[in-house]
C-alpha cells in the first residue's frame, strides 16, 4: 500500500493562513503606491490578492508581518514592500542597500525610476528612508486626513498641554511675521485626536512612571505669513538704521 503525497504545512502556514482571494479577482501588481492605495481602499479585500514586485531585483515583496523572513547577512532586514516618498515601492533590502552605498559614496539618494531626489527630510535633515507599506485601511486612513489648503509660506505646527505641562513647537501664541490662528478641530481629524487622547492616558496609567494627562488637549494653528505694506517696509529699515551702532572719531 502507498501512501499519497500530501502537502507540508509549516506552523506558521498554520497559525496564519493565507486568505483566499475571491474567484475571478485579479491580483494588485502596482507598486505605485497612488494607484495601488487608492485600488484598496475602493475594494479592501484586494488586500489579500497582492502581488508586488521590487523592480529592483524582480523578487516578490512582503507585506504582513507573518510573512517577513529577516536576513542575518543584512542587519536582519526583511524584503517588506517600502514606500519612497516619490511613491514608487521597492523591497526593504534592496532600498536599504541602495541608500547605504549612495551615502557611503556621497552620491544624492534618488528614486531609481523617477530619479527624484530625497537625500534629506525636508524637516529634520536626516537621511529619508521612505516607510513601509500600511498592512490594512485602519492604517492607511489616517493620511488621507487632512483637510488644510494652506497658501505659499503658510506653515501649520501643533501643540498640546495637561493641567502642568505643554509641549509646543511654537513656544509663543503670536509668531513674529505671523498671523496665527486656531484650526478647529472636527470631522475625521477630531476622530483621531479622541482615539490619540484616549490610548495616551490608557498607556499612561500603565506606566511605572507616569504623567497627569487629565485634561490633555491637543491644538493645531495656522500660520499665514503677514503681508508688509510698504509703510511696514519703510518702518522696518529705518528701525534698523536708527539701531545700527555708531562708531565715533576722535582728532587727533
Amino acid at each position: 500500500m502507498t501512501l499519497q503525497s500530501t502537502n507540508v504545512m509549516s506552523i506558521n502556514n498554520i497559525l496564519n493562513p493565507e486568505p483566499s482571494p475571491p474567484v475571478n479577482q485579479p491580483q494588485l501588481s502596482n507598486t505605485y503606491w497612488p494607484i495601488l492605495r487608492d485600488a484598496l481602499l475602493r475594494d479592501p479585500s484586494s488586500y489579500h490578492n497582492l502581488h508586488l514586485e521590487c523592480v529592483i531585483c524582480l523578487e516578490d515583496m512582503t507585506v504582513f508581518q507573518h510573512e517577513h523572513t529577516y536576513d542575518p547577512l543584512m542587519s536582519h532586514l526583511s524584503h517588506r514592500a517600502r514606500i519612497f516618498p516619490c511613491g514608487h515601492m521597492f523591497g526593504s533590502k534592496c532600498a536599504m542597500t541602495m541608500i547605504d552605498e549612495l551615502v557611503r559614496s556621497n552620491q544624492p539618494i534618488a528614486c531609481p525610476i523617477c530619479r527624484v531626489n530625497f537625500s534629506h527630510h525636508r524637516d529634520c535633515d536626516h537621511v529619508h528612508s521612505g516607510m513601509p507599506m500600511p498592512t490594512s485601511i485602519r492604517e492607511i486612513s489616517p493620511t488621507l486626513l487632512f483637510p488644510f489648503e494652506l497658501d505659499e509660506g503658510d506653515s501649520l505646527f501643533v501643540s498640546a498641554r495637561t493641567r502642568c505641562h505643554v509641549w509646543d513647537l511654537r513656544a509663543m501664541d503670536s509668531v513674529e511675521g505671523y498671523d496665527v490662528q486656531d484650526v478647529i478641530i472636527e470631522g475625521p481629524l477630531k476622530k483621531v485626536f479622541d482615539e490619540i487622547k484616549a490610548r495616551l492616558k490608557d498607556n499612561a496609567t500603565r506606566s511605572w512612571y507616569s504623567t497627569d494627562l487629565k485634561g490633555f488637549e491637543l491644538c493645531i494653528r495656522s500660520c499665514q505669513r503677514r503681508r508688509m505694506s510698504f509703510v511696514d517696509v519703510v518702518r522696518e529699515h529705518q528701525s534698523a538704521w536708527n539701531a545700527r551702532p555708531i562708531i565715533g572719531t576722535s582728532n587727533q
